[in-house]
């Protein structure tokens, strides 16, 4: 008999067993009893087949007997879609809470979720995810750390957030699913992600991930808010600060625009909207050319150029349109997917 929990988190997670131990541990030590909620991992096709991920569970439910762990391995190439789609459904808890594998839950996240989920009128919450560096960031990460009202700041590069102390009504984009949480009766009845995580050969698959969802959720007038007790510690390693990464994160931000675009319209760009679309990001390209420190100068070029392909790729090739143009991803056979050679680098 399938028993139904407070609350299910899911995480899904790719070549990082060491992360996830630290991860699961902390879901481990919750200030709310073992028994109202589940952990449901999703070993996302890892290169050692998911050995790494097995042994971490199994060490953790020696450590934690009363704890409740799920365990998915998935060979389909899907991204983090179709992971977090399939351990949702293999999940039964009346509140997601997607969780990342290199994220350090604090002692309250879950608590703190139950009791923003206790007014009715809420159908979503995103947390607090504050950076753990694994050594000091340069200075150059003020130029990419945008502030906000009441001091608040996040660093979408780092998916980084906070909002301050409150807990405060917030716009879909801040809505980051790394620290996310939703009402199981309000996602069965929407759309589900968008597509994300893809890499390779498959990097041309990618699209807006928790945006998909957040903004369907936004057009419905539901209301989202940001909860400070569900907090996080997310790992940002030294390689988030190197260009390669960088240039693998903005080109990955070009592809989404271009997703989204064919999305919502249905069709590709014409070569005059690709004209004002560039048009349109110049400003910024002239400006960071001007102001920014080090490979950061180049960060929007590596937009246009992710944007650029993608159309470019997408006039050559009627399945990838057809991809893009989809309603919803919630149940879409990811292992129909076609490979498309690729030389840039992937951002996973």
């Amino acid at each position: 008999m399938k028993k139904n929990y407070q609350i299910s988190v899911i995480i899904s997670t790719h070549n990082r067993s060491k992360l996830l131990l630290n991860c699961l541990k902390s879901l481990a030590k919750q200030s709310i009893k073992h028994s109202s909620y589940e952990l449901v991992v999703v070993d996302n096709y890892s290169n050692d087949h998911g050995f790494g991920t097995k042994n971490v569970c199994k060490k953790i439910t020696e450590k934690y007997p009363s704890l409740n762990i799920k365990t998915i391995f998935e060979k389909t190439v899907g991204g983090m879609t179709l992971a977090k789609h399939r351990a949702i459904k293999k999940s039964s808890g009346e509140i997601i809470v997607c969780a990342d594998d290199d994220y350090i839950a604090e002692f309250n996240l879950l608590k703190s979720a139950l009791k923003c989920f206790s007014n009715e009128s809420i159908a979503a919450v995103c947390g607090k995810l504050y950076p753990i560096y694994q050594s000091s960031p340069p200075k150059w990460v003020k130029n990419i750390t945008t502030s906000l009202p009441d001091k608040g700041y996040y660093i979408q590069d780092f998916t980084v957030i906070d909002l301050g102390r409150e807990c405060v009504d917030v716009d879909w984009k801040y809505m980051f699913w790394s620290n996310w949480a939703i009402r199981r009766k309000i996602f069965d009845e929407l759309k589900g992600f968008g597509p994300d995580g893809f890499a390779g050969d498959f990097i041309f698959y990618n699209g807006n991930g928790e945006h998909f969802l957040n903004k369907e959720i936004a057009r419905k007038g539901y209301r989202t808010v940001y909860c400070s007790g569900m907090s996080a510690g997310h790992h940002i390693s030294n390689y988030r600060f190197t260009k390669k990464y960088f240039q693998s994160r903005y080109f990955h931000y070009g592809i989404s625009s271009s997703f989204e675009k064919v999305n919502t319209n249905k069709r590709i760009d014409s070569l005059l909207e690709i004209f004002f679309y560039i048009l349109s990001i110049s400003r910024q390209i002239i400006k960071d050319l001007i102001s920014m420190p080090s490979f950061l100068k180049f960060r929007m070029i590596w937009v246009a150029l992710g944007y650029w392909k993608h159309q470019k790729e997408l006039r050559r090739n009627k399945f990838l349109l057809n991809y893009c143009k989809l309603d919803s991803y919630k149940n879409y056979k990811f292992s129909n997917l076609i490979p498309i050679q690729n030389k840039e680098s992937s951002l996973w």
